[in-house]
């Protein structure tokens, strides 16, 4: 995507600061990694377990930070607090409305920020910024299975 594709959507959509024309970047990339890995994939591997699959899968990239050593006091609780979201988010997501779903996903992206806004290990097997964009499209995905959106089966392009 060029700058002035971004500045006239950006403009279209009404966004009027630095922040909201970065987030419509990064929105933009993700869903184009959304859409690349869909293709490679398709829908089934979301199917099979609906919801409760994708707290499995933001559970796996959670569990990722375990390893990394030499977070503070702080960074420990903001992890401990994040395993507690994710385990109760397993057991009730089944009986949550989409404003609750969304309140555990703010509590998680709160601990997540705890997390990473001091300076951190270096991850080897993965960059930290992947692993931010899976979460996302987790995110985008768990939304579009709420509200029914999600593709039933294969779509032909």
């Amino acid at each position: 995507m060029t700058e002035e594709q971004l500045q006239e959507w950006a403009g279209g959509l009404g966004l009027k600061t630095i922040a909201g024309r970065e987030a419509l970047r990064v929105a933009i990339e993700n869903v184009q990694l959304l859409d690349k890995k869909q293709r490679d994939y398709g829908p089934n591997n979301i199917n099979a377990y609906g919801l409760f699959g994708c707290v499995v899968r933001i559970t796996d990239k959670t569990e990722r930070f375990k390893n990394l050593k030499g977070f503070d006091s702080e960074q420990k609780k903001a992890l401990k607090r994040l395993r507690e979201i994710t385990k109760l988010f397993e057991k009730e997501w089944h009986k949550l409305n989409l404003l609750q779903t969304l309140d555990f996903l703010d509590d998680a992206v709160t601990q997540f920020r705890v997390l990473f806004t001091k300076r951190r290990k270096v991850v080897v097997n993965e960059k930290l910024r992947d692993t931010f964009r899976d979460i996302s499209n987790i995110g985008i995905i768990a939304l579009l299975l709420d509200s029914g959106k999600w593709p039933a089966r294969e779509e032909e392009t």
